[in-house]
């Protein structure tokens, strides 16, 4: 009994060492703007791993990751990291969320894949974007004003008993 109960103790330990990965990016990005994913795998068997860094907003896929080219997340990168091992990963997101989901997968040579989430990135629109569209808007309003202002010169009469009258300047 004793025997039995040593092997499947032994046989629990390998279980409890598990896979792991520690992962570092920026917690808020500017959409369209590059930006880089650190991946580090801990405690995996020795092997080369494929991996899939999926960016979510709710059910849409908003990231593309760059692998020779701009690809969508949808995509394994294939055989590019090893167990002890750092890569960085560019990606940029191509819409604004306020609240999107990063699942990382981490596939062997089997095809077995393991899934990390419960990681989270915000995406907004740069202040500069929105800033010089304000004043792109503000000058187009501003010109279009100034336009008609001066194809009609008006003037101000004042009567002394009477308000003043707006006449056009002819």
């Amino acid at each position: 009994m004793k025997y039995l109960t040593f092997i499947i103790f032994i046989f629990l330990i390998s279980f409890i060492s598990a896979n792991n990965i520690t992962v570092d990016y920026p917690k808020e990005v500017e959409v369209n703007e590059e930006f880089s994913v650190n991946l580090e795998l801990l405690d995996f068997p020795d092997g080369v791993y494929d991996v899939k860094i999926d960016i979510l907003c709710g059910e849409e896929r908003t990231a593309k990751i760059f692998n020779e080219e701009w690809k969508s997340t949808y995509y394994y990168i294939n055989d590019v990291i090893e167990n002890s091992e750092e890569k960085q990963f560019q990606m940029k997101i191509e819409k604004e969320c306020e609240d999107a989901n990063i699942t990382i997968k981490i596939k062997n040579s089997n095809d077995k894949a393991e899934t990390f989430s419960n990681y989270t990135i915000k995406s907004v629109i740069s202040e500069e974007v929105e800033t010089s569209e304000a004043e792109e808007t503000e000058n187009n309003e501003s010109e279009t004003s100034e336009e008609s202002v001066d194809e009609e010169t008006f003037e101000i009469t004042e009567n002394n008993s009477n308000p003043p009258l707006l006449q056009q300047k002819k």
